[in-house]
């Protein structure tokens, strides 16, 4: 998913099943590691659904004031 992208340097991305397991198998001995731990944590807490519906909201927002303005 090219959304994923912005997040490679975290996520590890696989086109099929081998990759994907060659992904989890690289990911494994970072599970351990505190500063892969802390990244991930932070990346997970900027990435909340309260934070994403709030994010939509102001969105849906400005585009509803610009569409009362015209």
């Amino acid at each position: 998913l090219p959304e994923l992208i912005q997040f490679g340097n975290t996520v590890r991305l696989a086109s099929d099943a081998a990759g994907f397991v060659a992904a989890v198998e690289a990911s494994l001995p970072e599970a351990a590691d505190p500063l892969a731990q802390a990244t991930r944590r932070a990346l997970a807490a900027a990435n909340t659904w309260d934070l994403r519906v709030a994010r939509m909201i102001e969105l849906v927002d400005d585009a509803l004031a610009r569409k009362t303005k015209a």
